[in-house]
């Protein structure tokens, strides 16, 4: 891995996921939100978090050329970030927010 920068077309790494994990962490709380994660064709990573009740795509994160990206569908709203700290910072406000659009209120 090249200094500062995440591997390219590569599943995630373990300091990766063990970021993901505070995504999982918080959205497991949540019994009607599911998380999943996969790969494109080309190997690039992503992860979602879904509403169970509706299957509505609420954040959507993925590395995409050495950058993280999250995505929120229902605003589209895209956020381009440079580690995937600050892409889960932002994939959790914007869970957050969401909860109260979705049957995730409660």
């Amino acid at each position: 891995m090249l200094f500062g920068f995440p591997p390219a077309r590569e599943d995630w790494t373990e300091s990766e996921r063990s970021e993901l994990n505070r995504l999982r962490t918080e959205i497991e709380d949540l019994a009607v939100a599911e998380f999943e994660c996969n790969h494109t064709d080309e190997g690039d990573p992503w992860c979602i978090v879904h509403d169970r009740a509706t299957d509505a795509v609420v954040v959507h994160i993925a590395r995409i050329n050495r950058r993280y990206v999250v995505v929120t569908p229902y605003d589209n709203r895209i956020v381009r970030t440079v580690t995937l700290a600050s892409a889960i910072d932002r994939a959790l406000a914007e869970f957050r927010r969401a909860a109260g659009k979705y049957s995730m209120a409660g």
